[in-house]
């Protein structure tokens, strides 16, 4: 091979690097404190927040009309799809960094940085955006006297038409408090926001029921349920997408958790009913009040309310606003420093940025260096364009995971042997020496089935290599697919020859790389939480995610472009040369301290203390 040909095969080498799973994988220099509770109000207060009180009012005026509670549902169906892919990852590798850990021990370090850069972008932004939010909110209790004031003194007029027109300084001091209580510890920003995300329920409900009481069912008869149709329907889902991070949030906290095995599937399943029946109640609560076409875009119940003359009821939504956003933006406050320690403590990033408090056991640097991100942004943009690019973090996110989660479902356990003599050669355990049976169990995930084991190509190719390729394929086919389908729908529908063929050849291309997905084995040996139906419902997910990515705006992908430039200018300087993975060869054969996910996890409810007195 050339010397070029070398090098070439070195970079790709390291792209793909896998980490490897620490045999306990229950010690974390982080305090594991979190029950199922606290993980289910942690998820709801980070989801029933802004998007609740701002973004449904976008929606229903703009794009869905009185049709905004399907939106909801449809987001509230990909998300779910999304949050059983999250449980089982989480459940088998309980680590701070969610689905950035996920794709590390699946699908390579590259991967892995793109979307934990995202995940990054998804909560340094739905800070900023919720916390100008608050601030917009609570401005609004004192007749905007602090817009006007700044507005008249400072604005941003006469400047670039992507700053915001005035500089906002409350959201800065809002999350200052936050961050604040977040550094004193994961408990004590939890129950915080156990506090605050009751009361935001209760204010829900109120709010909702006195909605429905003075509703006027010929605001929603006398308008078209849904303006834009089906696609405007879409659309929204797309936008609404963002309320559901709160799925993310809670795997992230899968490292302080105490039974993460248990208490993380519980805790996504719990809080996307809960929110997605807040969300539908409060969606059809808003159009039966006014018509959608009427509804303000920044403050949409109050003046709701506000325009019927109940003025006191504009008060109660305004402080129940004042709460929901609270328990939003202490989700993100709480989320994104977690995902900075691991990519930190990973070597992707900057590895200080990993320091953790000896005294609070929370990761400081990292909240710190959120805190000035997201003030920043506060001070330099307006909620308009915040929340443009809230989603597509999310909604990329999704995605990736939902193919992780295949990806995963078809590999060799870590550590393995690809020669069956060779592994039984290497054993330690004179048990499993003399059962040459385990061996075949242990050795079969993403082999060929026994009746496909002579399948052309395929069969010469290495255990779960197969699979990873035709994930891929998969991805693209559904990428050209929803291309067509949503961009040139025109051309679909008028039986352009072109459009035709490509759809046609999009859903070839589909199936086959379905089904040899289906040709393999899958991972028998697993004893936590499984997707059921894999791949088909985690490829549901990524068709649904891909979908709703095509019908966001091109501005949001140039604004994600140039996050992207920067973070590739960090990774291609620093990270790929300071990982753990880059002096440590671990995806093909790991030292004894190190152990598959499942061996690692099947003990993990055990005390500590049992387990230090093993060692």
């Amino acid at each position: 091979m050339s010397k070029c040909g070398e090098l070439t095969t070195g970079f790709l080498r390291k792209l793909g690097r896998k980490k490897a799973i620490p045999k306990d994988v229950m010690e974390t220099p982080l305090k594991r404190c979190l029950t199922t509770s606290h993980l289910v109000f942690l998820g709801i207060g980070q989801m029933a927040g802004a998007g609740m009180y701002i973004m449904t009012g976008v929606v229903a005026k703009q794009h869905a009309g009185p049709a905004t509670f399907l939106s909801y549902i449809i987001a509230g169906f990909v998300s779910f799809l999304s949050a059983m892919c999250y449980a089982e990852f989480a459940a088998r590798v309980p680590r701070a960094g969610s689905s950035y850990s996920y794709a590390y021990v699946t699908v390579g370090e590259f991967i892995a940085f793109v979307i934990g850069w995202n995940i990054l972008l998804e909560h340094c932004i739905g800070g900023a955006s919720t916390a100008r939010a608050w601030s917009g909110s609570f401005d609004t209790l004192f007749g905007n006297v602090i817009r006007n004031w700044t507005l008249e003194h400072a604005s941003f007029q006469g400047q670039p038409s992507w700053l915001a027109q005035y500089p906002d300084f409350i959201a800065p001091l809002f999350l200052i408090i936050l961050c604040i209580a977040v550094a004193f510890g994961a408990k004590t920003s939890v129950n915080i926001n156990m506090v605050v995300a009751v009361t935001n329920i209760i204010f829900t409900i109120l709010i909702s029921v006195l909605g429905y009481y003075y509703a006027k069912p010929e605001n929603w008869t006398s308008v078209p349920f849904a303006p834009n149709g089906v696609g405007g329907v879409v659309v929204g889902a797309s936008m609404c997408v963002y309320a559901y991070i709160g799925i993310d949030g809670i795997s992230v906290a899968g490292e302080e958790a105490k039974s993460p095995t248990k208490s993380i599937p519980r805790a996504n399943t719990i809080a996307l009913i809960v929110v997605t029946v807040m969300y539908v109640a409060m969606s059809l609560a808003l159009v039966l009040v006014v018509p959608y076409t009427s509804l303000s875009m920044s403050a949409p119940f109050a003046e709701a309310f506000d325009s019927l003359g109940h003025r006191w009821i504009k008060t109660i939504v305004i402080v129940g606003t004042l709460i929901a956003i609270t328990c939003t933006t202490l989700g993100h406050t709480f989320s994104a420093p977690r995902t900075m320690y691991a990519m930190a403590g990973d070597g992707v990033i900057f590895r200080f940025i990993s320091y953790v408090n000896p005294r609070t056991q929370t990761p400081l640097v990292a909240v710190l260096i959120f805190l000035i991100i997201a003030a920043v942004l506060t001070v330099l943009f307006n909620l308009e364009q915040l929340a443009n690019m809230s989603s597509i973090g999310t909604i990329l996110t999704f995605f990736g995971v939902s193919a992780c989660v295949i990806v995963l479902r078809y590999q060799p356990r870590q550590g393995e042997c690809t020669d069956e003599t060779q592994l039984v050669d290497n054993a330690t355990d004179n048990d499993q020496k003399s059962d040459p049976d385990t061996y075949e169990i242990w050795n079969n995930s993403g082999r060929l089935k026994p009746k496909f084991k002579d399948f052309p190509i395929l069969k010469n190719m290495a255990p779960g290599s197969a699979v990873v390729m035709a994930t891929g394929s998969m991805s693209v086919a559904m990428l050209v697919l929803c291309c067509v389908a949503i961009l040139g729908m025109k051309h679909l529908a008028s039986g352009t020859a072109w459009a035709v063929l490509v759809t046609i050849f999009s859903v070839l291309w589909l199936v086959a790389s379905f089904t040899v997905l289906l040709l393999h084995e899958q991972d028998s040996q697993i004893t936590t939480y499984k997707v059921p139906f894999v791949p088909l419902l985690p490829s549901i997910s990524m068709l649904l995610n891909m979908a709703l990515l095509l019908n966001l705006e091109v501005a949001v992908w140039i604004r994600l472009g140039v996050w992207m430039t920067a973070g590739f200018l960090i990774y291609f300087a620093y990270g790929i040369h300071h990982t753990f993975e880059s002096t440590n060869t671990l995806t093909v054969a790991q030292p004894k301290n190190y152990a598959s996910m499942d061996d690692s996890c099947q003990n993990e409810d055990r005390p500590r203390s049992e387990k230090g007195k093993e060692s």
